[in-house]
């Protein structure tokens, strides 16, 4: 078995040994807590952005975004791995296509949705979602456009060439049409294209609304006798974004009407205080939430555990530091803790910012690689709890665990009594998936041989003074770049007061300046950090440390745009390559059900992806979950996030078993 699928083995063995590790008990004494709240703590500071991801995407607001915002048409389906229809929201569907292959989705909408306020939600709502966010007016308030190109004439809605959005429309108030572009056919999660929350136009955008007369939804004034349009960047700053010195908050950070299972009580910067949402019809299966109020803020890694104990907080969400988790184990050893583990479904890694001059040499990004000692970072930060990963994926993905061993292949047994035929297909296509490996994506480990022989070879010979450069003597590494004496001096940034700024002066700075390279770590507040990930600003950082989870619907093909050249350039990491953004294409253009032909163009994106090295991957890791035992029927390892699973939850003392005679 190979190195990867070895280690991913071993790590699931390990959650095994440890949920039996944390069922022992013995028995101390529980803090007193209340049934009708539940405290929950996360090592990420929230960052207030709890309307859209367009503002950024943090972890802790991702989680707060699926506490507030609900109703959606499609929903992620972990039991299956698929998306599917959401059953309370949609009440009836049927597909179409047209001669050119173009493919609408007419839904019919439950009667029975309303927001946090008693509003009813209908097919307008869902219609403004789609308008507003792929507006150009979100990029002059700060913030990113989503991509929607999958929507039938959305790119020129989006361009400002056509006023409406063709392929959206709404046969009647409970009724929404939907049109992928047969361009965007065939699309390898289909369903998740209609994964779509509604958003209250009467909040956001007072004095609009949408309008389809025939040719697609648009939006214009609710009142025909005011002839100033009222749908402005000018007005929707003055909804959604914050103004604290007159004491006004937006909708991004304190959504006042929502759609979700909670409602926003509070917010003050650290911590989200949440009450329940009186008017929420339910999830996917109809169920309510029934612990009435929901505090969320920020755990100290190093006090954590202790103040669980005390009872400040009820439920500690994605624990990964190694030491976190070792006291957490004791804990749940006690009596009155449980806890749970998941792979994570993404990965910690330095991503560079391929648009500076010295990160845009590959020689550079991959001798970096080769100074940082991975095996032992990850062994200071998460331990035993997690792998070094060589690309852009996470041990938590269907497509790892397939790889690795860890999940069934997805193909159907035809059974024993299967005629020969199709036992005989059956066979070859197991055979074909047990052909498939991992083994070919690079792996950068700490090798400073290859490190200089890469800076070498890649002109970094001389020392500041234009001479040559002298191992051992000289401090860094230069280079003659058009008559100017550039020494290779990185700045990486990382978030403020994160600890991960200790595990990269021991494993990282002293391997590059052997090599010859010299990084400065410069630590930065999130907003700022996030700011510089997204381009939102003018790059003064050669690399950024950031941690992200990859959302269900996995697409590298949406993060490349088209720079002036017009190369394709993957936003983040602002590299240009043709070969990763086509690969990255044939991958989304899978047919929905060909998972083997998904899986192979998967490893052909990861193997690019790790020999141009556009970012250093580092680890992916188990999380872990500690709860006081009175919270019941928690079940985060078959949900996308604690917010999901929080619903279904309940606290109190578990029901006795009951035996018949």
């Amino acid at each position: 078995m190979k190195r990867f699928a070895a280690a991913l083995l071993a790590l699931m063995i390990l959650m095994t040994c440890l949920s039996a590790l944390a069922e022992g008990e013995t028995e101390t004494d529980a803090p007193a807590y209340p049934l009708d709240s539940l405290t929950v703590g996360n090592t990420t500071r929230l960052d207030g952005r709890f309307f859209t991801e367009m503002w950024g995407n943090a972890t802790s607001d991702y989680d707060v975004r699926q506490l507030l915002h609900g109703c959606s048409l499609a929903e992620w389906d972990g039991v299956e791995s698929m998306f599917v229809l959401n059953p309370q929201v949609v009440t009836g569907s049927a597909v179409t296509e047209d001669e050119q292959g173009n493919k609408t989705y007419h839904l019919a909408l439950s009667h029975a949705l309303y927001y946090s306020d008693g509003s009813r939600i209908t097919a307008a709502d869902y219609a403004f979602t789609l308008l507003l966010t792929v507006s150009p007016v979100i990029a002059e308030l700060g913030g990113t456009p989503m991509h929607r190109d999958h929507i039938l004439g959305c790119s020129e809605f989006a361009a400002g060439t056509s006023p409406v959005l063709a392929g959206v429309r709404m046969p009647n108030e409970f009724s929404l049409d939907i049109t992928l572009s047969a361009a965007y056919l065939p699309f390898f999660y289909e369903l998740g294209l209609l994964e779509v929350i509604p958003s209250p136009i009467q909040v956001i955008a007072p004095g609009v609304k949408v309008q389809d007369d025939g040719d697609g939804v648009y939006l214009t004034n609710a009142d025909a006798a005011v002839t100033e349009p009222q749908f402005t960047a000018e007005n929707l700053a003055r909804t959604l974004l914050d103004d604290p010195e007159n004491g006004r908050f937006g909708y991004i950070s304190h959504p006042t009407v929502v759609s979700g299972p909670y409602t926003l009580a509070g917010f003050d910067g650290t911590t989200a205080e949440f009450d329940l949402n009186p008017f929420y019809k339910g999830n996917r299966s109809g169920v309510t939430p029934s612990i009435a109020h929901i505090t969320y803020t920020l755990a100290d890694n190093a006090t954590m555990m202790e103040d669980l104990r005390a009872g400040k907080f009820g439920l500690l969400n994605k624990v990964t530091r190694a030491d976190s988790v070792t006291a957490g184990l004791e804990l749940a050893q006690t009596g009155h803790w449980r806890m749970s583990n998941y792979a994570r479904s993404g990965l910690s890694l330095l991503n560079f910012c391929c648009e500076r001059p010295i990160p845009a040499s590959q020689a550079v990004r991959q001798a970096v690689a080769y100074c940082l000692d991975k095996e032992n970072l990850t062994r200071a930060y998460v331990g035993d709890n997690g792998v070094t990963v060589d690309a852009w994926y996470g041990m938590g993905q269907w497509m790892v665990q397939v790889l690795s061993g860890t999940m069934d292949y997805p193909v159907i047994d035809p059974g024993e009594g299967a005629s020969a035929a199709l036992r005989k297909a059956y066979d070859a296509m197991i055979a074909e998936w047990e052909s498939l490996s991992m083994a070919n994506i690079r792996s950068y480990g700490l090798d400073l041989g290859r490190a200089k022989a890469l800076l070498a070879g890649d002109g970094w010979t001389l020392n500041r003074q234009g001479q040559p450069y002298r191992e051992g003597e000289d401090d860094v590494r230069c280079k003659d770049v058009d008559g100017t004496i550039v020494p290779l001096e990185l700045v990486l940034a990382y978030p403020d007061g994160n600890a991960i700024a200790d595990a990269m002066q021991e494993h990282l700075i002293p391997g590059a300046a052997e090599a010859g390279i010299q990084i400065t770590l410069q630590p930065m507040a999130m907003s700022e950090l996030l700011d510089q990930l997204y381009r939102r600003t003018d790059r003064t950082v050669d690399l950024v440390y950031v941690a992200t989870n990859f959302e269900v619907l996995y697409d590298p093909a949406v993060h490349f745009s088209l720079d002036e050249e017009g190369r394709p350039v993957w936003s983040y990491t602002g590299l240009a390559d043709d070969m990763l953004c086509q690969i990255a294409d044939e991958m989304r253009h899978t047919e929905p059900t060909d998972y083997l032909t998904y899986v192979k163009r998967w490893l052909a994106f990861q193997e690019r992806f790790a020999e141009l090295q556009p970012a250093i991957p580092i680890y992916s890791n188990i999380y872990f979950d500690f709860y006081t035992d009175l919270l019941q029927n928690y079940e985060i390892t078959s949900n996308v996030s604690f917010s999901t699973a929080i619903v279904p939850a309940w606290l109190g003392e578990a029901a006795e078993d009951t035996i018949e005679e």
